[in-house]
């Protein structure tokens, strides 16, 4: 949309959708990956664009969601809330939207150790989601820690009890706990600061302490909730070549739940609608690309781009 549309465009857009009820949102995850774009004046322009063609409210952080889950106990059905976020980032974006002139500022080394820490998750989320003979590679730290998890899984209060698994499903609840682990017990995603308050509250800090709680209190989260659904997506993916956006499609999967539509271009999201079937989030999935689209003329008072002056 960046590169077809004007910025007057975007406000237009902006406006038609707010008049009738509607709004784009952005989220938070895909604020992270426009940071992490490496060209500095693309950057600068998909931040400037989003500006005025996004909502001043932020979509709740993945870490945001499944918290308020956990806190309702983690129901078939949640009961409807507003999804605005209330983490530091959405002030941020508040703040940019109501003066465009204003763009973001970071550490860009913090950003990228964060994104580091993003590519090994996505070579782990590799590994574990292949079928194989784990036997053979038992002194791979990747191939351990798969075997941990598959003990875990063992644990599950249902599959103890005998309840018939499929090789499918154990794959799902594995790369749920993977989840569980890293988003929830690492404090590794993009809004760190709320899992911390969560556990601040708890009182519990270590990462092996926080698993064991959730094991124990909130295992419904393996195969029921927000993060499933992330596994699902994963797991979609996993049936494909590598793909190093792996992670991040999964996080933004998050959101099918609780949207009305969500567009991507992303080929990823489009086999996950394939595979989705009938379900209901399938039709959520839409391209931007393939629309219906009208324009009618509208005048837009505009200050030039900070990036182009």
């Amino acid at each position: 949309m960046t590169d077809r549309f004007s910025i007057g465009d975007a406000i237009s857009t902006k406006a038609f959708q707010e008049v009738r009820g509607r709004k784009w949102i952005i989220s938070p995850v895909a604020i992270w990956e426009i940071l992490l774009t490496t060209d500095d004046v693309r950057k600068e322009e998909l931040i400037y664009f989003s500006q005025h063609l996004f909502h001043e409210e932020l979509m709740p952080s993945p870490e945001e969601m499944v918290i308020k889950y956990i806190e309702q106990g983690c129901p078939l059905i949640e009961k409807q809330r507003p999804l605005i976020s209330e983490s530091s980032l959405a002030e941020t974006w508040r703040d940019l939207c109501n003066t465009p002139q204003k763009t973001f500022i970071y550490d860009k080394e913090d950003l990228k150790k964060n994104n580091k820490i993003i590519v090994d998750i996505n070579k782990t989320l590799h590994v574990i989601t292949k079928s194989r003979d784990i036997i053979t590679d038992l002194e791979d730290p990747i191939i351990e820690f798969d075997i941990s998890l598959e003990k875990m899984v063992d644990n599950l209060s249902w599959v103890k009890e005998g309840e018939h698994v499929t090789a499918e499903d154990r794959k799902i609840y594995k790369l749920s706990i993977y989840f569980m682990l890293t988003m929830l017990c690492s404090e590794v995603g993009v809004d760190p600061d709320t899992t911390k308050l969560f556990w601040d509250k708890i009182g519990i800090n270590g990462t092996a302490e926080r698993a064991h709680y959730l094991m124990k209190h909130h295992e419904t989260l393996v195969h029921r909730g927000p993060i499933v659904q992330m596994a699902y997506m994963t797991l979609t993916q996993s049936k494909g070549k590598y793909s190093r956006g792996m992670y991040w499609d999964s996080l933004h999967s998050f959101y099918l739940t609780y949207v009305d539509f969500l567009f991507s271009e992303d080929e990823h999201f489009q086999n996950l609608k394939t595979s989705l079937g009938n379900h209901p989030n399938a039709l959520k999935i839409q391209k931007l690309s393939e629309a219906e689209w009208s324009f009618q003329d509208r005048e837009n008072h505009v200050k030039d781009s900070p990036i182009h002056t």
